[in-house]
């Protein structure tokens, strides 16, 4: 027997409904229906469509970019473009015509009231702008800055951090990039990144292009972009530190890797006035050209790797716009400079070759921010994802698979051109259960040189520009580092002292366990047992997680 509903009280079956009650219900539903639809066609001529008209403008006009509306639940970052055709782009950075005069500010650290000072200085600067025509760049103060600067006039000991000028009038001062000591602290050497935009009167210009507000402008001098430690620990480092010093790094969002960063917006200066200096990256065509390709290898590392914008110096730039009568004037709301004292050797020091550079410390204290600087480069990169302490592979039998990786040939110099064959060799001999590998890495791209250091658990290299590899290991691990013992230098001569290069760095860097050997005498049996020794004592503290976080 078949269950039915019981009847409600009140109303009939269905199988004594009339057919003029069927109907009654039938009419209402196409009068809803007929509502319904007739609404749609509203909402889509009001809202939809204008929407969609929006985007397709927008794709017209090459604004294509991810959406980072919801860039991260914690960050107050809106990037978004305005919601206008834009005017033009600026190294393929949309640009956006504005009536009037900007007026700009800026907020200075790092002051230690001595001549050296402009070395110490960072400034950030709100409407900073650049002259594409004289391609220098400029800022533009307000009738109120005028008025403090007529204080700063009379008064010899005030010091204000947010004025244009300081109190004997010269402008505010800093150090484009970081100092090499071989140049010469005068005029024509180190003197020649002493640097400030010029400072012109907000009504001397009625129109200007505005940059999205939420691109950071980078001015940035090289010191040696052609070599990656250089480039790294010399431009990239300071660079990300001047960002953190002025609380302009959001989050990192976990979600979008490689994207976080496209609104950094780094500018290579070259400098005015005569040829670059040694080293640096205008010092000769040829140089200037490895610099270029070394940069744009390693540019993800600061900006994302799907940067969508075009890094250029201040000379090689393009400025495209819609009106051939528009104005020469491209601002950007927030911009930053003065990254001297922020590398990773400082302003009163070298990188290790001479004795003297022994007698300071630079980056004790820094460990917490080379590893955020590493976390940082890593995502931006792509690699994201909570790292364990022990960065090991387990093969099928469940044996721990410890991966250990030689960087071969890391340096063209003839005496430090290192193959590490033999110790690839006795590795693979006294510690078969590891994985022993051996990579020239500049013959492999950025995104596979990652991935080979974020995967292993000892890394073995000569120190050197080289050796900026070893710093993308994950937490836990070791760095063994080879140098010469007797290979010093002082004003081009050999003092036969150590060269530790960037020691002060890799002794800084705590979420890793450095150890430097003595090259010269690499090839003896005594330092082949050492290596072996100190490689499995280091496995056995990766093992015993010795050195594991206590939360």
């Amino acid at each position: 027997m078949s269950l039915q509903p019981p009847q409600q009280p009140g109303f009939p079956s269905r199988d004594v409904l009339s057919s003029k009650q069927r109907r009654a219900p039938m009419r209402k539903t196409r009068v809803v229906t007929l509502v319904g639809v007739l609404t749609l066609v509203v909402v889509a001529q009001f809202i939809v469509f204008p929407f969609f008209l929006s985007v397709v403008v927008n794709q017209s006009n090459q604004l294509t970019l991810p959406d980072y509306t919801s860039f991260s639940s914690s960050s107050s970052a809106q990037f978004k473009l305005p919601n206008r055709k834009a005017d033009g782009f600026f190294n393929k950075v949309p640009i956006y015509l504005e009536k009037g005069s900007p007026t700009s500010h800026v907020h200075c650290v790092g002051e230690n009231y001595q001549p050296n000072a402009w070395k110490q200085r960072s400034c950030r600067f709100h409407n900073l702008c650049f002259n594409t025509t004289s391609q220098e760049f400029a800022l533009f103060d307000s009738p109120r800055e005028q008025r403090l600067a007529q204080y700063l006039r009379q008064r010899e000991f005030l010091h204000i951090s947010s004025a244009l000028r300081r109190n004997n009038m010269t402008l505010q001062s800093l150090s484009l990039g970081g100092t090499n000591l071989k140049w010469g602290d005068k005029e024509n050497g180190i003197g020649r990144l002493k640097w400030f935009p010029s400072i012109q009167d907000s009504n001397s210009i009625d129109s200007y292009y505005a940059l999205p507000e939420w691109i950071i402008w980078i001015p940035f001098h090289s010191m040696n972009g052609a070599n990656p430690g250089h480039l790294v620990w010399d431009d990239f480092f300071p660079i990300y530190t001047l960002l953190d010093m002025f609380q302009l790094l959001p989050p990192l969002d976990l979600d979008a890797p490689g994207f976080s960063n496209t609104f950094l917006f780094p500018m290579r200066y070259v400098l005015k006035g005569g040829k670059g200096l040694w080293a640096s990256c205008d010092l000769r065509p040829e140089k200037t050209e490895l610099c270029r390709k070394m940069m744009n290898k390693f540019l993800g590392l600061l900006v994302g790797k799907h940067y969508p914008y075009q890094f250029t110096t201040t000379q090689d730039f393009s400025f495209h716009k819609h009106n051939a009568n528009g104005p020469d004037i491209v601002c950007a709301r927030t911009g930053v400079a003065g990254i001297a004292s922020l590398t990773d050797h400082g302003i009163n020091k070298m990188h290790g070759w001479e004795e003297e550079d022994y007698l300071i410390t630079h980056n004790h204290g820094r460990g917490g921010s080379l590893y955020a600087f590493r976390n940082f480069m890593m995502h931006n990169m792509g690699f994201i994802g909570k790292e364990l302490l022990l960065h090991h592979r387990v093969d099928a039998d469940g044996y721990i698979r410890h991966r250990i990786v030689f960087s071969q040939k890391s340096s063209d110099i003839y005496n430090r051109n290192l193959d590490f064959e033999r110790q690839i060799q006795i590795t693979r001999e006294f510690l078969p259960a590891a994985q022993v590998e051996g990579y020239v890495f500049r013959n492999h791209s950025l995104q596979e040189q990652l991935a080979i250091a974020h995967d292993a658990s000892i890394f073995v290299t000569l120190c050197g520009g080289g050796a900026v590899t070893a710093m993308f290991l994950p937490a836990g691990t070791s760095v063994f580092l080879y140098y010469s013992e007797r290979g010093g230098v002082k004003n081009n001569k050999m003092t036969y002292k150590p060269a530790m290069l960037d020691w002060d760095l890799f002794n800084a860097m705590s979420h890793l366990r450095v150890h430097w050997l003595p090259r010269d005498t690499i090839r003896e049996e005594y330092d082949e047992r050492l290596l072996v020794d100190l490689m499995r004592h280091e496995l056995s503290l990766m093992d015993a997680e010795v050195f594991a976080k206590t939360y």
